[in-house]
C-alpha cells in the first residue's frame, strides 16, 4: 500500500490527464490525494474524485458546486452523498443532475419534489427508484407520461402492490 500512495502521490502531477483520472477512481485512492483532484483542471478527473467512496463529504459539497453538469451528476452518484447535498443537486439548472439525483436520492422529501418536475425522464426515475415510497408511486400513476405510469406500476408491483 505504502508503493501505491507513494506512487498516486507522484502521479498526482502528470500532465497526462487520464493518469491523474486512474488515480482518482481507484477505490486505494486516500482522501487526502482525492482532495487534491478536486480542483484538477480536467473535468473527468473530478467526475471520478466525485464518484470515488473515499472522497469526504466536504469535497462532496465542492463538487456538487463544479461548473461541470458531468461532476454535479457524478457527486449524486456517490453512496456518501448526505441529504444535504442532494438538496443542492436537486435545484439543479441540468436535468441530467437532477435525474441522477432522482435515481439515487433516499430523502423521500426530494422524491416527493422531483416526482413534480417538469421534465418526463426525471419523473420516470423517481418512479424507477428503488427507494422511492409507494404513496409517490401511486402519485405517478397518474403521470401525464405513459413511461413513468408504466415504471410506477412495475415498482409498485415489486413492492407486492398488485393493484387490487
Amino acid at each position: 500500500m505504502k508503493r501505491y500512495i507513494k506512487s498516486a502521490i507522484t502521479n498526482i502531477f502528470d500532465e497526462d490527464p487520464e493518469v491523474r483520472e486512474q488515480i482518482a477512481k481507484d477505490p486505494r485512492t486516500t482522501a487526502a490525494i482525492l482532495v487534491q483532484l478536486a480542483d484538477d483542471a480536467h473535468c473527468y478527473v473530478r467526475s471520478y474524485v466525485a464518484e470515488n467512496p473515499n472522497t469526504p463529504v466536504d469535497t462532496l459539497k465542492q463538487l456538487a458546486c463544479d461548473p461541470s453538469q458531468g461532476v454535479r451528476g457524478s457527486v449524486a452518484m456517490n453512496p456518501n452523498t448526505t441529504d444535504q447535498i442532494f438538496q443542492i443537486l436537486a435545484n439543479d439548472y441540468d436535468r441530467w443532475v437532477r435525474k441522477m439525483v432522482a435515481s439515487h436520492t433516499k430523502d423521500k422529501v426530494l422524491l416527493e419534489k422531483l416526482a413534480q418536475d417538469d421534465d418526463p425522464e426525471i419523473r420516470w426515475s423517481v418512479a424507477y427508484n428503488l427507494n422511492t415510497p409507494a404513496d409517490i408511486l401511486g402519485g405517478l400513476l397518474y403521470d401525464t407520461d405513459e413511461d413513468t405510469r408504466q415504471q410506477a406500476r412495475w415498482s409498485l408491483n415489486d413492492l407486492g402492490y398488485t393493484g387490487d
